[in-house]
């Protein structure tokens, strides 16, 4: 689990630094493995706009670009990318930069002068890059620092997790912890909603509630093609571990990490929408997932299809007939709670990992369905647009395990800690870890919030005080 501090913080307010926090978290029993630095560039690589571009009059597979680099200054630089366009903006090193341990200097380039390098992604050690230029969004401001521009004075903590800690498989979860250690609070948020401006709807089956509780969708239509994922989300993705893949499919990983609910998108113009149904797999049934990978589902295996057949190995990985492409308009918005044991089923079958089944593995929270619809629709239609009908839900609280409610007497807390600790300490943080704490003569009542599935017995709590 990766967890990069500018984005914690919009989450938390902290006055801890990196080494202080890795710490804290360690000792609070969230074990931080390592700590890195994100900027790998100086003030000196900055936004550029390429102005205008000539064939080398010497080298025709070389360029030479006119680029803005703020506050009316253009430079000329002489560039071998088959990329680089008129308009495109990249980040642009400016001589005196030092780049991959060389220093860039003003140059002929077969007797064109050169005064800077258009970056690619590698070249700044930005992460996975297929060798192309860096192309920023056309909003970027040229002349800002690439650092300030991307927000990367920022570190990128990497834990290492019990398995009894899924709440902390996201920004929101490692945000509580600090708010606890840090004494402090978390930031107030809104929860997103949005409102209907449609009555499209898609109608759902659960056979098995058992498996699945909770199950809720939304249709969004006309939702742009050309659209992009903006910069800012290309590199939280990026410094957590996930690479850019479509602005849809990128939004609905941002919610997973920032919120902890994994999330499906279905391309609702290739599943048949007259009905979704949430069932068992039977024999001789195959789905073909989004990796390629054919699956002979045999029987016992969650999965949500349409009347045609499987359209997704539930909680784990979408098929490919019904995933994201680069014509899609028109999606369906899945988020579900699904029990532990019917993910390990699949995962243990077939042998697979993915970033959504170590989360339902675990447990998600079993309340955060909608609003991981909302903050999703949210942002698709700030960066997509679209349509949105309205959120709906099926939910069976039956086959969900209530908190638990616990006796924690302050006598026994203080022998098994071997230390007296003021009644007014425990409360307070007891308080920090729990939906409800009521006082009684020896003690308190306590009952935990539903995402925290480790709190159990009053040796759980006994655990948190110390």
């Amino acid at each position: 689990m990766l967890v990069n501090t500018e984005w914690l913080q919009e989450w938390v307010s902290f006055d801890l630094d990196v080494d202080q926090l890795a710490k804290r978290l360690t000792m609070a029993g969230l074990e931080v493995d390592s700590f890195a630095t994100v900027a790998k560039c100086d003030e000196t690589v900055v936004v550029g706009e390429v102005t205008s571009i000539s064939i080398h009059p010497s080298v025709e597979t070389l360029k030479v670009c006119s680029v803005n680099v703020g506050h009316s200054s253009e430079i000329q630089i002489v560039c071998g990318a088959p990329d680089v366009k008129t308009g495109g903006k990249y980040p642009v090193a400016l001589a005196g930069s030092v780049i991959g341990g060389r220093e860039i200097k003003k140059t002929p380039v077969h007797s064109v002068e050169s005064s800077g390098m258009l970056c690619s992604s590698a070249e700044l050690e930005f992460g996975e890059s297929s060798g192309e230029l860096m192309e920023l969004s056309e909003t970027a401001p040229v002349g800002r620092s690439v650092n300030a521009y991307l927000q990367r004075d920022d570190h990128v903590l990497k834990f290492e997790l019990t398995p009894n800690r899924a709440d902390c498989l996201s920004l929101r979860g490692v945000a509580r912890e600090v708010a606890i250690i840090a004494d402090t609070h978390l930031e107030k948020r809104e929860d997103s909603c949005v409102a209907a401006q449609s009555d499209s709807q898609i109608p759902v089956q659960v056979k098995n509630p058992e498996d699945c509780p909770v199950f809720c969708r939304r249709i969004i239509e006309n939702i742009r093609s050309d659209a992009v994922t903006p910069d800012w989300m290309k590199e939280r993705l990026q410094r957590v571990g996930l690479r850019s893949i479509h602005p849809i499919v990128d939004i609905t990983n941002y919610v997973m990490m920032e919120l902890g609910q994994p999330m499906h998108a279905f391309d609702t113009e290739v599943i048949n929408a007259s009905q979704i149904i949430v069932r068992h797999s039977q024999k001789g049934e195959k789905l073909v997932l989004l990796d390629g990978r054919e699956l002979d589902l045999g029987e016992g295996m969650l999965l949500i299809a349409d009347r045609k057949g499987p359209v997704a190995l539930a909680g784990v990985m979408g098929g490919e007939s019904s995933g994201i492409h680069e014509t899609t308009s028109n999606i369906m918005l899945e988020a579900a709670f699904f029990i532990p044991q019917a993910i390990r089923r699949s995962v243990s079958k077939f042998g697979m990992h993915t970033d959504a089944s170590h989360r339902f593995e675990r447990g998600v929270d079993p309340s955060a369905q909608q609003s991981a619809i909302e903050r999703a629709t949210e942002l698709i239609l700030n960066i997509a647009g679209g349509i949105p009908g309205p959120t709906q839900e099926f939910r069976m609280d039956e086959f969900i395990e209530p908190p638990q409610q616990c006796n924690v007497r302050h006598a026994r807390l203080n022998r098994i800690l071997g230390m007296e600790i003021p009644h007014n300490a425990v409360e307070k943080i007891l308080n920090s870890v729990s939906e409800t704490v009521t006082a009684g003569n020896d003690g308190w009542q306590v009952v935990p919030p539903a995402y925290r599935f480790d709190l159990a017995e009053e040796h759980d709590y006994v655990e948190e005080v110390a």
